[in-house]
């Protein structure tokens, strides 16, 4: 039992930082902008060639590592992580309406705006 609690926190956080954690916030930022471009080629890529399931799978696993780092970046603050990774997250949705895990941390951001009663980013 104690190492699954342990386990869980890597498994929740997900391929985003199976790398060496960053130890700092700028560490933590140069991770960001190195997934962001990651996300933004693999976006440029598939939407080159959209009928190609190789392209797509990448820019959906992408989208995903980029989304979830920024949920969980102690770097930033929640008034841009949450938001950002909402719309990432949906945008995978629209490629992928099956994806699980952006289905659900998609619906834990709303969760989290409407337990607060506040609007939702983006509608």
């Amino acid at each position: 039992m104690k190492l699954i609690s342990a386990l869980l926190p890597l498994l929740l956080v997900g391929p985003a930082l199976a790398q060496k954690p960053p130890t700092n916030d700028k560490e933590e930022k140069a991770m960001l902008k190195t997934l962001e471009t990651k996300c933004s080629n693999a976006r440029k890529a598939f939407f080159k060639n959209s009928k190609d399931a190789k392209l797509k799978k990448a820019y959906i696993n992408a989208t995903f590592s980029y989304a979830e780092a920024i949920m969980v970046s102690p770097a930033l603050p929640p008034r841009e992580k949450y938001p950002n990774s909402l719309k990432l997250y949906r945008e995978i949705l629209k490629t992928d309406p099956n994806h699980a895990k952006a289905k659900t941390n998609a619906a834990l951001i709303v969760k989290i705006y409407k337990d607060m009663g506040r609007p939702l980013p983006g509608g």
